[in-house]
């Protein structure tokens, strides 16, 4: 049984690192074990709206004679934008300086073992003044249970300006095919200041259909507790992602339908586009 239980939960786990490292989401920035560079470029077009461009640079460097235990932290990309009614006075956008939020900081590794990874990070949040953080983040990867995959994460942070929060994840992974994985994705996010909680729930279907190109087929649902509980977002889409030289540069494209609150629920097709450089060094 321990044989059975080890060979599913290798199989499960090496089909997951394997989709998590070619799409170059969260957690293969979060578990990345060396250094880990992403730089992106997108851009977004909803039915009834404008085209929206955005970029994000995101670096983990491994400081030299550390033994993996510490690394810098720098992670940029702009503020989203704040929606305004359709009757009311667009204002002027923010100088390119001020409309981004540039984090810096150093991040040291407690714990690191194949099921349990413990991380403080401290620094600074740009743009001036200064804005202080720190962040606690911990995961357990459970033992397979029933051919599922289990894994907790859970997050304390403070910042001066938001005050303290936590995030909770919970990913439930199982293989359907040597190529083909199955994923439930969990998240609540507190911030004590704003009593609130963000809720997120997603279900993905990821197909690696060759070396070079995978799909991703997902639903999420986005609610939140304050002032009510109440559901904000459905949104569906595909994803398509395809390596376009070597194993560093990559190209995205993903339409879908998405379903608000703040639009009574109309439905709103969407198509995004993104170009991702990695690089990394495990």
């Amino acid at each position: 049984m321990d044989r059975v239980q080890d060979y599913v939960g290798d199989t499960v786990e090496a089909l997951a690192r394997r989709l998590d490292d070619f799409f170059a989401g969260d957690l293969a920035y979060l578990e990345a074990t060396g250094s880990y560079l992403q730089i992106g470029g997108s851009a977004l077009w909803e039915q009834g709206g404008d085209w929206k461009f955005d970029d994000r640079i995101r670096l983990r460097l491994v400081l030299p004679r550390t033994q993996k235990r510490f690394r810098l932290v720098l992670e940029s990309e702009r503020e989203p934008e704040e929606t305004q009614p359709a009757d009311e006075e667009r204002p002027a956008p923010p100088p390119p300086s001020e409309s981004r939020r540039t984090l810096l900081g150093l991040e040291g590794r407690l714990q690191e073992t194949r099921r349990w990874r413990v991380s403080l990070t401290g620094g600074v949040r740009f743009p001036l003044p200064p804005d202080p953080f720190v962040r606690l983040r911990g995961r357990l990867q459970v033992l397979p249970v029933a051919s599922w995959r289990v894994r907790f994460a859970q997050s304390l942070f403070w910042f001066r300006s938001d005050g303290y929060g936590e995030t909770t994840a919970v990913d439930l992974d199982r293989s359907l095919s040597p190529t083909v994985l199955f994923r439930s994705a969990s998240s609540a996010t507190f911030l004590l200041d704003e009593s609130n909680f963000e809720l997120t729930q997603s279900f993905g279907v990821y197909h690696h259909l060759s070396a070079r190109d995978a799909l991703t087929y997902s639903y999420t649902v986005l609610g939140e507790t304050n002032p009510r509980t109440q559901v904000t977002d459905h949104v569906v889409g595909i994803r398509y992602r395809r390596g376009l030289y070597r194993d560093w540069l990559f190209f995205e494209v993903e339409p879908g339908i998405r379903f608000s609150r703040e639009d009574d629920f109309r439905r709103i097709a969407f198509v995004g586009f993104k170009l991702d450089a990695v690089a990394r060094d495990d």
